[in-house]
């Protein structure tokens, strides 16, 4: 893939979102805690109007894709759903690719169900100052 300068562009990890939890509508604190995977690494991101400090138009967005979360996977657009995962993912990659380097060679017999069942966990929040985004990990 080629950037708009024709020099090849580096390509997004390929990570999976396993699930996501979100807080009741109306609830004192709304929130979405994702978990999502890129080879052995797991990460919780904790997403929240709190962490958005000074930033209308983030905490905007935030509760556009907490309507699309709240309905389910069953009854939303794909696209939007795609959408919000990239929104909250998109902070942390740099970081993903740092801490999960490329996928282990299975043909050398590396990978254990080890590795596969109890991956390593980062927590993270996704917050914003000022309307730029941030992450916390720890």
């Amino acid at each position: 893939m080629e950037n708009v300068t024709g020099k090849k562009a580096m390509e997004p990890p390929k990570y999976r979102v396993d699930g996501f939890t979100t807080s009741s509508e109306g609830e004192t604190s709304e929130s979405v805690l994702l978990d999502v995977r890129l080879h052995a690494k797991r990460l919780h991101i904790h997403i929240s109007p709190s962490n958005f400090r000074n930033s209308p138009s983030t905490v905007k967005e935030f509760y556009q894709y907490f309507q699309v979360a709240l309905t389910g996977l069953d009854a939303i657009d794909n696209d939007l759903i795609h959408d919000f995962f990239d929104w909250a993912v998109r902070p942390f990659l740099s970081v993903f690719q740092n801490q999960a380097p490329g996928p282990r060679d299975i043909s050398k017999g590396t990978v254990t169900l080890q590795d596969l069942l109890y991956a390593e966990l980062y927590d993270c929040e996704l917050g914003a100052i000022d309307g730029k985004y941030g992450r916390r990990t720890n």
